[in-house]
């Protein structure tokens, strides 16, 4: 495994050289490191602080809950930790760059920012809401009965996923406006509510954790985003208009479960249930999108042919 983690970066390397055209020299520029040294040490407070939040929940539940629940809780956490990375960071890098493109140009700048948002929460709202959805079937199915006590932990945490998802947002456009300094205070607050919490709820188990992890990146959400919409001058009541199309289209996904759960829960097996629950609600929250947005194919189809030219 870490013999392919080399090879795969040390291949990324060689065909970034290729395709860039550019071979890195070494030339010092104090010039240069001067302007970029107070971005760069809090950019490197920011992470360190966000790394404490994303693993202080872990070593808290592992040192008062042991060994047990800290393995049920860790498996719970991982699977809204996994669309998180793979959705909304890979995202980031590109967004980042992106919009620190408009940094001189307000009026770009918040044309973009709404697109990634939109966008974005297209992805995140049926992703988790999905994975909630589904969470006592998929437990039961690929993991047996035994680990029923990671049903409750899980769906709680899937809100925590869309809160830190739409936190990444607001605070890489932070970043491309030029204020880590408001991002290493939002990290730090976030860190110091986090902490509180879960130090609060531990008497309630993994469950209480849950709770206390959703609630803090709830918080840190909301304190973001007021920042950069401030920034960005966009009202909130615009903001809320933006992701309305997502948010409702994730509402009907969750009415079509309750539906189903009366109908079909006591006749069908747990994956015959998921599987049909997956399915449908796919089906009508795409179809909901497609009629409230009849342009969105034809975004989408002009974004991925801009992205391949």
């Amino acid at each position: 495994m870490i013999i392919g983690l080399y090879i795969e970066n040390i291949l990324l390397t060689i065909l970034l050289f290729i395709y860039a055209d550019w071979i890195p020299h070494l030339r010092i520029s104090f010039t240069h490191i001067k302007e970029i040294l107070n971005f760069a040490l809090n950019v490197i407070l920011a992470r360190v602080a966000y790394f404490f939040n994303a693993n202080i929940d872990k070593l808290l539940v592992g040192k008062f809950l042991g060994a047990h629940y800290l393995g049920i809780y860790v498996i719970a956490y991982s699977f809204i930790d996994m669309p998180v990375q793979r959705l909304s960071k890979n995202a980031t890098k590109v967004t980042f760059s992106t919009l620190s493109k408009f940094q001189d140009n307000l009026m770009e700048f918040k044309e973009t920012y709404k697109t990634i948002n939109y966008y974005l929460s297209l992805i995140i709202f049926p992703v988790f809401i999905g994975l909630f959805i589904v969470a006592p079937e998929f437990t039961r199915v690929f993991y047996g009965p035994q680990w029923e006590e990671m049903i409750t932990p899980l769906r709680i945490l899937c809100f925590a996923g869309i809160f830190r998802s739409l936190l990444i947002v607001s605070s890489t456009t932070l970043f491309a406006m030029n204020k880590p300094n408001l991002e290493v205070k939002i990290a730090f607050f976030q860190g110091f509510i986090l902490c509180t919490l879960i130090i609060l709820l531990l008497r309630s188990g993994i469950t209480g954790v849950s709770a206390a992890v959703t609630s803090g990146y709830l918080i840190g959400f909301m304190v973001s985003l007021s920042l950069s919409l401030s920034i960005v001058r966009i009202n909130f009541r615009e903001y809320i208009k933006l992701i309305s199309n997502p948010f409702i289209g994730a509402g009907i996904i969750m009415g079509i479960w309750f539906v189903n759960l009366f109908i079909f829960k006591h006749f069908i097996s747990d994956f015959t249930f998921m599987t049909v629950n997956i399915a449908v609600c796919g089906i009508c929250f795409i179809t909901y999108i497609s009629m409230s947005d009849r342009t969105i194919f034809y975004k989408l189809r002009k974004i991925l042919s801009n992205s391949y030219e």
